[in-house]
Formats: structure tokens, C-alpha cells, sequence
């Protein structure tokens, strides 16, 4: 089991819940009612809002971590989940799998799909270059979009808590979803939002 990164100091309130993060979180939260689950499995405890919220809506959420000052429901990890197959409708790692080396991350996906009868939703950090931009057309609504941008894709240098991130040199985007997709998983959903583009949501079904 790999040893925890950080401390729970980490995720207090002012310091961790910025505006786009509150975004990503919305996003989390959007996706998973979609499925309308009975119930979930989150890999990482974080700060607690999205478990927070789904128990709101009458949705309990098994949380899972290495780190045992995060007080998860169970201490364990990814690599080796405690259950038993498809004892959940869903399960999530959210900004989670970046913290194992990219040799893991299959093995990893594999692990949530088990545990998982419906999905697994991930949120991954995504490195590529673009303008975050908000369009409001009366009557019609806000939308928002990216605009691509030219760059150079760097080398990943391990950062203390990121081993990799989608569209770094050696892990773009194309490869991450052909590993998926040579693994015998199914990513039915590929995306990133201009309210928090550094992260990119994927469902595998």
C-alpha cells in the first residue's frame, strides 16, 4: 500500500474548496445522480462534500483511502479493494489515480470496474494549453466551451504528489484513452469543462 501523500491539513476548507474546485465538485456530483445510484464507492476521502452531498439525497457513499487521518469508512487501496464484485452501483476516483504511477492506472480502472455494476467516474488532471471561454445568448442559456490553443507537451517530473497527468509528453490524451480501451474497458464519456479545465472527466461503463 502506498503511503499517503499529504496530511488532512491539506484539504481545509479556505485552502482547497477554490471557486473551481466547488466546479469540479458540481460536475462530480451531476454525473454520478445520472446514474441514479443506490449506492457508491468513492476512492479518496478529500474533504468530504461530495459524500456530503449524495447523503443528502439519500445516496450513501462507502469512502475508501490509504490515509487513516482522513477518516475513510475503510483504509485501503485502490489497487486492492476490499469487496466483493459489483457491490456497488458506482465507483469514483476523483483526481485520485495521478497520485499512483501510470503503470498502476489500468490495474487501477480494472479494480473500480469490478466493485462497480453500472460505472466507474474518474477525474484525471489534463495539462493541455487552452482559452476557458463563457458565452450567454439570451433566450437560449450560458455555455461554456474551450478554445484549443497550439503547445509543447512537456515531460512529467514527479512533483511530490502527480507521478503523470493526461496530455504531459508521455501520457496524452490519444494513449490514456487507447490503454483504456486495449484493457477491455469501455469510456463512454471524454470531457472538460471552462469552469475547471484542469480536470477531465471520463466514464467507463
Amino acid at each position: 500500500m502506498n503511503n499517503p501523500q499529504v496530511s488532512s491539513a491539506h484539504y481545509a476548507f479556505k485552502a482547497y474548496m477554490t471557486e473551481w474546485r466547488w466546479a469540479s465538485v458540481w460536475r462530480q456530483i451531476d454525473l454520478s445522480l445520472n446514474y441514479r445510484p443506490q449506492n457508491v464507492m468513492e476512492v479518496g476521502s478529500g474533504p468530504g462534500v461530495y459524500k456530503w452531498v449524495l447523503a443528502k439525497e439519500g445516496i450513501p457513499v462507502t469512502t475508501v483511502d490509504i490515509a487513516e487521518d482522513l477518516h475513510p469508512d475503510v483504509v485501503g487501496s485502490v489497487l486492492d479493494l476490499p469487496f466483493e464484485d459489483k457491490c456497488f452501483d458506482l465507483s469514483c476516483a476523483f483526481q485520485v489515480l495521478e497520485h499512483l504511477p501510470y503503470a498502476s492506472f489500468i490495474p487501477a480502472i480494472k479494480e473500480l470496474r469490478r466493485v462497480a455494476r453500472k460505472a466507474v467516474i474518474l477525474s484525471l488532471p489534463d495539462a493541455a494549453a487552452g482559452y476557458p471561454t463563457r458565452l450567454s445568448i439570451p433566450g437560449k442559456g450560458i455555455f461554456d466551451f474551450i478554445i484549443p490553443r497550439p503547445y509543447f507537451k512537456k515531460a512529467h517530473s514527479f512533483d511530490g504528489q502527480h507521478y503523470w497527468e493526461i496530455n504531459k509528453k508521455e501520457t496524452p490524451l490519444k494513449k490514456v484513452l487507447a490503454d483504456i480501451q486495449s484493457a477491455g474497458l469501455n469510456c463512454c464519456f471524454c470531457q472538460r469543462y471552462a469552469a475547471n479545465m484542469y480536470h477531465r472527466f471520463l466514464v467507463i461503463e
